[in-house]
């Protein structure tokens, strides 16, 4: 096999993807010759197809426009409606994982500072200090973990869970990185166990890549409020009304379990990773919201107040 056809890292992918829709947006007629750009970067006409194939999957998630772009030949051209995607914005956790991984991408400082402006501005004094401070959201081991991830690498790591009282090893295989709340786990199959397991970064107490490879495996990938009622605690709350309770659209409000009370107040349960998020949530509702379960988070919740 030609060094050249080698699977190109996540990041370089990325990248490529952003620099390809870029020449393309900018060159006259809306198309590039193929073998000018794999020239230009270093890369086979494989590599460039895989590229090609992940620049063509994309579409906004909303309103479904597609960056359509068609190859014939030599010739790769810019089509369809791609000028009608939506700019979007970020959740902080989501906008630190942008952070993180375009500080991987090899790109030029003015244009990676202008992605993440136009997808994750920082306006919110204490939001900044948040997205500025990572290793609290993703450890200390990302960069480890990442390149894991990206080049298909078995790992060997030492990680504590909640339920124990100092790490033990883990032999996994790398899935991928997933936010629910306030808190980033990598997802990943435990070779030992035979199963898929998720790992809170911040708990990782430290990482070694193996000589392995990973090999594939039928990784499910949670929705939000999956993965909050997987790794988040559960407060049984009350909100006043049922006017209340529609209000309320966090993902981690199990609306299953809802109950309408005689006296119109509304129940349900409410998975979360924060506990002073969920408080900041009852205080802020000025009385229409209550922590009912259980006892020891309310009484938290009264000295968190004070």
């Amino acid at each position: 096999m030609n060094s050249n056809d080698k699977p190109l890292a996540r990041d370089e992918m990325t990248n490529l993807c952003l620099i390809l829709l870029t020449s393309l947006t900018a060159s006259t007629g809306g198309h590039i010759r193929v073998t000018d750009f794999c020239r230009k970067f270093g890369i086979s006409s494989s590599q460039f197809e895989r590229v090609f194939e992940l620049l063509q999957s994309i579409a906004d998630e909303r309103t479904g426009a597609r960056i359509a772009i068609v190859r014939d030949e030599d010739r790769v051209s810019l089509m369809g409606n791609a000028g009608a995607i939506e700019p979007v914005r970020l959740t902080a956790p989501e906008a630190l994982a942008l952070n993180q991984a375009l500080e991987r991408c090899n790109l030029d400082n003015r244009v990676r500072e202008r992605i993440a402006a136009a997808l994750a501005p920082i306006t919110h004094e204490a939001t900044g200090k948040r997205l500025l401070s990572g290793d609290a959201l993703f450890g200390g081991f990302y960069p480890a973990v990442a390149e894991a991830i990206a080049y298909g690498v078995r790992l060997r790591m030492k990680y504590r869970a909640a339920s124990e009282d100092a790490p033990c090893e883990r032999i996994i295989d790398p899935g991928y990185i997933e936010v629910a709340g306030d808190a980033a786990y990598l997802v990943a199959w435990n070779v030992v166990k035979g199963g898929q397991r998720s790992y809170r970064l911040d708990r990782i107490d430290s990482v070694e890549l193996t000589e392995d490879s990973v090999i594939d495996h039928p990784f499910v990938r949670l929705s939000a409020a999956e993965s909050l009622q997987k790794h988040g605690n559960t407060a049984k709350m009350r909100w006043s009304t049922q006017e209340a309770f529609d209000a309320s659209t966090w993902a981690g409000i199990d609306r299953d379990s809802a109950k309408r009370n005689d006296d119109g107040t509304v129940e349900a349960n409410v998975s979360y990773t924060s506990t002073p998020w969920l408080f900041d949530q009852v205080l802020a509702a000025g009385g229409e919201l209550i922590i009912e379960a259980p006892d020891e988070l309310r009484a938290a919740l009264i000295t968190y107040a004070r």
